[in-house]
């Protein structure tokens, strides 16, 4: 099996790009096709689903109250998220740029909304050798169904996240 480091999993484009693709395919389908997620809803997600700890918490979660359950159960996923958000921000544009280049995402100019180009999760498409890679994007659908019901405010009130 190949065992990815950790500097390759958090330095991966591809991998960021195939996470928020994630994101937003749950996020999108939860809200019957109808809204996608902004711009500043996505910036805690790659923070959070390449954070180890946090992806291990929220990947097998269910999805009907396992957020607040996640943070309840492990209060290390809040611990740091601000500082990561904003030095992974540039990660998360890249990430972006590559999902909209490849056209997994698209951007609606008239909602700003990023709206995925497909309806099927990445997660078929990876080897099941690559459970590192399995877990994250788990990590980040279900981090787009919890985020698809909340409001930006109760988002950044729960991660304890400032804009």
């Amino acid at each position: 099996m190949n065992v990815l480091n950790e500097y390759e999993i958090m330095q991966n484009n591809a991998l960021g790009a195939l996470a928020l693709s994630a994101f937003t395919i749950e996020f999108y389908k939860n809200t019957n096709n109808m809204h996608g997620p902004t711009l500043p809803v996505l910036m805690p997600v790659l923070p959070m689903v390449l954070h180890e700890d946090t992806a291990s918490t929220l990947h097998n979660k269910h999805k009907k109250g396992g957020f607040y359950k996640s943070i309840y159960k492990n209060k290390t996923i809040l611990i740091g998220l601000q500082q990561r958000m904003e030095s992974m921000a540039d990660q998360t544009f890249q990430a972006l740029n590559f999902a909209f280049a490849s056209k997994m995402l698209n951007y609606d100019n008239s909602t700003n909304q990023i709206i995925p180009r497909r309806r099927t999760s990445p997660l078929k498409l990876i080897n099941s050798n690559y459970v590192e890679i399995r877990r994250i994007i788990k990590a980040a659908e279900r981090l787009g169904y919890w985020f698809s019901e909340m409001e930006l405010e109760q988002i950044s009130i729960a991660l304890n996240l400032r804009w």
